[in-house]
């Protein structure tokens, strides 16, 4: 038996207002692939948007992570 694939539910707009360049860039690009121009801007701009957060997170663990060697180094 096939696979499903679960789509998440799409239930939040985002809206932006673009330079007609950047929109006719955006649609060719788009075209060139395949894809509507809302399907190309989501799948190149989500994983960029993940590996933001990532580095986020890791900088933020990273400071706990010192400040608690500090805090055991003056608690010596």
């Amino acid at each position: 038996m096939g696979s499903k694939t679960v789509m998440p539910r799409r239930d939040a707009r985002l809206e932006m207002r673009i330079s007609a360049e950047i929109k006719a860039l955006l649609d060719e690009a788009a075209a060139s692939v395949g894809l509507s121009t809302s399907a190309f801007v989501l799948a190149t701009v989500t994983p960029r948007a993940r590996e933001v957060v990532h580095q986020r997170e890791v900088i933020e663990k990273h400071r706990e992570n010192l400040s608690a060697c500090r805090q055991d180094e003056s608690a010596s």
